[in-house]
């Protein structure tokens, strides 16, 4: 089944350029960085690799969410390499204004064999971190190719989408069994992984992530 995936996404890739665009006439950004979006990471994030850690955030909410495990990373390890990506500018922005220049940044590629894979060598990390429930199958095939630990961490499963996932079950569950440890947010996340053939020793429930985010007084008054 993974090749109908692979047929669809390539055959479809010349699209992506036209939702740039129109989603540029709202967001001009969308108009810039557009070789990233193909795996071409800028040769001076590129130089600072290989990276001790890859955190992939999609956009804003996930940003915020990842902002204090970044942190705290780096309080334990000052000396680690951190590069996170996100799928969207408003992501980008959010990881600037709450990181600064303690991480470098670049956007997530489109999930294409060759793209992919590009990236991955790129930046070769050691751990990678994927926030939420972002399963790409190219981009996990890429990063173990590259001997990437990776945690998926957040995660959640609704109902909705276990039952989305169990329905294309034969591509899934290949995937995730690539996947090195998944931290979910409740213990029916929990359930839904274990329905969708993850081993019970990959799972821990930790709670979600988000209610480490510290909150200004200003917006607490």
């Amino acid at each position: 089944m993974i090749w109908i995936y692979r047929f669809l996404m390539t055959l479809f890739a010349p699209l992506t350029f036209v939702g740039l665009t129109v989603r540029g006439l709202k967001n001009p950004a969308y108009w810039r960085r557009w070789p990233e979006r193909f795996g071409h990471v800028p040769e001076t994030i590129k130089a600072q690799g290989p990276y001790d850690v890859w955190l992939h955030a999609v956009s804003v909410g996930e940003a915020r969410a990842a902002a204090p495990l970044v942190r705290r990373l780096l309080e334990e390890h000052p000396s680690f390499r951190i590069l996170v990506t996100t799928t969207t500018p408003t992501g980008s922005a959010m990881v600037r204004q709450m990181l600064g220049n303690s991480v470098e940044h670049c956007y997530f590629p489109y999930d294409l064999p060759w793209v992919m894979l590009r990236f991955a060598k790129a930046v070769k990390p050691r751990l990678g971190i994927v926030m939420e429930t972002e399963i790409w199958p190219e981009m996990v095939s890429a990063m173990k190719q590259v001997g990437c630990y990776l945690l998926y961490t957040n995660v959640r499963l609704s109902e909705r989408s276990f039952a989305n996932y169990a329905r294309f079950r034969s591509v899934i569950e290949p995937v995730l069994s690539q996947i090195d440890l998944f931290a979910a947010q409740g213990r029916l996340d929990e359930q839904h992984l274990r329905a969708l053939a993850v081993p019970a020793d990959k799972i821990h429930v930790t709670g979600s992530i988000k209610f480490d985010v510290q909150v200004p007084p200003s917006l607490l008054e």
